[in-house]
């Protein structure tokens, strides 16, 4: 796998915090903000942004309950 767990939920979860409900809104708001992603959220990203298959994949694999209950645990 070229990105960590860690950066695609980052850039999961940048986008929901930017109000983006669907993958394509999660990926063009990382492009637009890539640099901002890497200056004030920490990202490296030394493999560029992952794509949307990526991203798709990775959420297609995570139980949605507990990501909900995950993102909620947050507040």
């Amino acid at each position: 796998m070229l990105h960590s767990i860690d950066e695609i939920l980052t850039v999961v979860m940048c986008g929901i915090s930017a109000w983006e409900s669907t993958i394509h809104g999660i990926c063009a708001f990382s492009e637009i903000k890539e640099n901002w992603g890497c200056e004030k959220v920490g990202l490296k990203l030394p493999n560029g942004l992952p794509s949307y298959d990526t991203i798709r994949l990775t959420l297609g694999i995570i139980d949605p309950k507990i990501f909900s209950v995950a993102v909620h645990q947050m507040d």
